[in-house]
């Protein structure tokens, strides 16, 4: 009767197991629960290795399922991007025919100014279409020596009047001498403009954006900090994956490209976690001397 028991439990155990298993509990067997003979112990370990290589199978179908998604959603995009360039063409041959009637009959420089703007901000966002639909081919970068001062006023007086509809102060702390990088103007300014953007969003109303440059001997180093929601924690570990975002709207590829950009140029992005007010996003990119 006892060697019978002792044969018994430990196979009453797994077929308990078995059950769960069967549920979608794959829980493995604990050997330490029951005494275990030779034959048994093989038994429950060969259990224990069916169930994980189950648990390894489903993890794998739910990445597979994910990336069919992702392929999916990638087709789509690019479909709508396809749709979007012919509607911005129209546009921005309309806003061309308009600034030069501007020019030549209103004489209003400051309207003038405006579609200037409004024109700049179509070509960047028509680059930012092409840049998409070329989305894993290396990127095609025009890199000349820029100062960053110049930079960073072409991107206030970008994002400037956005920032007054929502009563966000934007602070730009500069060092005093200048500094130089070596870049594509148009791409890295990009980048600058979606951190920018993506903090008013943030905030939604009434904060305040600091942006705050400094330098070590190599590189230079930008925090963009703002006082909005901030970064959630279940998504700071994949915040630069492609397709995550929290946003309602957007297909969340905003950082990624903004990632790849900046390490296109030998520099690199990162979400300073140490910061509580906020959130701030942190770029290195290598100083030109």
């Amino acid at each position: 009767v006892y060697l019978a028991f002792q044969y018994v439990k430990p196979i009453n155990e797994i077929v308990s197991a078995t059950v769960r298993v069967a549920s979608g509990d794959l829980t493995p067997i604990d050997k330490g629960k029951v005494s275990l003979s030779p034959e048994i112990e093989t038994l429950v370990e060969n259990f224990n290795g069916m169930v994980q290589k189950l648990k390894e199978r489903i993890e794998l179908e739910k990445k597979l399922e994910e990336m069919d998604h992702m392929y999916k959603v990638g087709q789509l995009s690019s479909a709508i991007a396809h749709e979007i360039k012919n509607p911005l063409n129209f546009i921005n041959l309309t806003i061309n025919q308009v600034r030069d009637e501007v020019k030549e009959n209103c004489k209003n420089d400051s309207l003038y100014n405006l579609l200037v703007m409004a024109e700049d901000e179509i070509k960047r966002i028509n680059n930012l279409l092409i840049n998409f639909l070329e989305y894993g081919k290396p990127l095609q970068l025009n890199f000349k020596k820029v100062l960053l001062s110049e930079l960073f006023e072409h991107l206030i007086k970008i994002v400037s009047v956005k920032m007054s509809d929502q009563n966000i102060a934007i602070n730009l702390f500069l060092p005093e001498e200048e500094l130089y990088i070596r870049c594509d103007h148009e791409k890295l300014l990009g980048c600058f403009i979606n951190l920018v953007i993506n903090a008013a969003e943030s905030i939604e109303k009434n904060g305040t954006i600091n942006i705050e440059i400094s330098r070590d001997d190599k590189n230079v180093i930008m925090h963009f900090k703002d006082d909005g929601k901030g970064v959630s924690e279940k998504i700071k570990s994949k915040l630069f994956d492609p397709y995550v975002s929290t946003k309602t709207t957007g297909m969340g590829l905003g950082l990624p490209f903004t990632k790849r950009i900046i390490e296109e140029h030998g520099g690199r992005i990162y979400l300073n976690e140490d910061y509580k007010d906020g959130a701030d996003f942190v770029v290195e990119v290598p100083l030109e001397k």
